[in-house]
């Protein structure tokens, strides 16, 4: 095994904000077990892999969002201080562009390949458009990603326990609210974790700075006893029982991925957990597009299930695939797939000229006549021998 190599809670610098080892490792796990989400549902729908996958994603569902929620959420409170005019443009205008422009891209994909899709992307192009509301794809987390930012900042005058509780409770009465969405409904149980992120970071942090293996194995395994216990008994009816299951789970997660991200093995999770948002858009057009391939070439990919590892093969596929289309976006200069383009140039000086004119248009007269003085002094023509100068006014 490898040594470890540096502490997990402290930050490491060296960009505009500081980095915790532990957080990326979070973050590549949780969208590397996202990616394993899509593929066994994509496979197992087409008989392509063994069922039992499915029973896996199950075992991993009380973690695997709430924890992606909660470490995008935290470095989110200093943000959320910053007036509306600067939320919306940093966080929130990002995000929006890059789902409407995704969402857009993958509905002509899908269209265009339909054997591609294991979503309900494809079709009319109503469909796109009725997802700038409701989400009914993979999308969905940009989407909430947005949705909670705004949702944050409305609620930043009102007390941290208020917001928490209040969310809290909805997250435990969601399964019983009436959503003609899943998408909505999975946002409203899954907005405290977002929370919980941006205004109990400190209490993240303290639990990742005492993970020690022992204490992380231990947390994993209460976890999933629990998780046992609550399949299995009368207790799988309760939201209640699920939430406190999933504060476990992430107090389990937290431990894990601190004890991880000690040691050097993990640095490609690490990386992993710094590009995710590349791996989000398009694995899913990765994964649909290779088994649509095999298929057509005249694999037999049903047979295939009898390969155990089958979806792991594929998530790893998708995800090297993802990263590689992104590094060639970069090179070709469509940066702007995945980041919204700053204003053109031209744009950018037509604003300047605007704001230079308004704030001039709202100056005092005194102020006009000031800026106006040194042109006026230029124009008075010199004395004459003998002659007194005049004065200006």
């Amino acid at each position: 095994m490898s040594s470890p190599s540096h502490r997990t809670d402290r930050p490491v610098h060296g960009s505009v904000r500081p980095r915790y080892a532990w957080v990326d490792v979070a973050k590549g796990a949780c969208i590397a077990l996202v990616v394993l989400l899509h593929a066994t549902n994509f496979m197992v729908g087409r008989e392509m892999a063994d069922p039992r996958w499915s029973d896996f994603n199950a075992l991993l569902q009380p973690v695997r969002m709430p924890l992606f929620f909660l470490a995008s959420g935290l470095f989110l409170a200093k943000t959320l201080a910053l007036p509306w005019r600067a939320v919306l443009a940093r966080r929130v205008v990002p995000l929006v562009y890059v789902y409407v422009l995704w969402t857009f891209l993958r509905w002509a994909y899908f269209t265009l390949f339909p054997a591609t899709s294991g979503t309900a992307e494809a079709g009319s192009i109503w469909k796109p458009i009725r997802a700038m509301v409701i989400p009914d794809s993979g999308m969905w987390f940009i989407f909430a990603l947005a949705v909670f930012t705004v949702a944050a900042r409305a609620l930043v005058h009102v007390p941290t326990v208020v917001q928490l509780v209040g969310t809290a409770v909805l997250s435990v009465a969601s399964p019983y609210l009436a959503f003609d969405s899943w998408t909505w409904h999975n946002m409203a149980g899954l907005f405290v974790f977002f929370l919980l992120g941006a205004y109990a970071a400190v209490h993240a942090h303290a639990v990742a700075a005492v993970a020690t293996p022992v204490r992380a194995a231990t947390a994993l395994l209460v976890f999933v006893c629990g998780y046992t216990l609550v399949r299995d008994t009368v207790a799988s009816s309760s939201s209640l029982a699920h939430f406190g299951l999933t504060l476990v789970g992430l107090v389990a997660g937290i431990l894990v991925a601190a004890t991880l991200a000690r040691y050097r093995f993990t640095e490609p999770l690490q990386q992993l957990g710094r590009r995710t948002l590349q791996v989000f858009l398009l694995h899913e057009i990765a994964f649909g597009t290779l088994v649509a391939v095999l298929t057509v070439a005249g694999l037999d990919l049903v047979d295939a299930q009898r390969i155990p590892l089958g979806p792991v093969v594929v998530t790893a596929f998708a995800v090297a695939a993802s990263l590689t289309a992104h590094r060639v976006a970069m090179r070709c200069g469509l940066r702007w797939l995945f980041t919204k383009p700053a204003l053109l140039p031209a744009l950018q000086a037509v604003r300047a000229h605007a704001r230079s004119v308004r704030v001039r248009s709202v100056l005092p007269d005194r102020h006009a006549a000031v800026l106006a003085w040194p042109r006026a002094r230029r124009r008075v023509p010199a004395p004459r021998p003998g002659q007194v100068p005049p004065r200006l006014p």
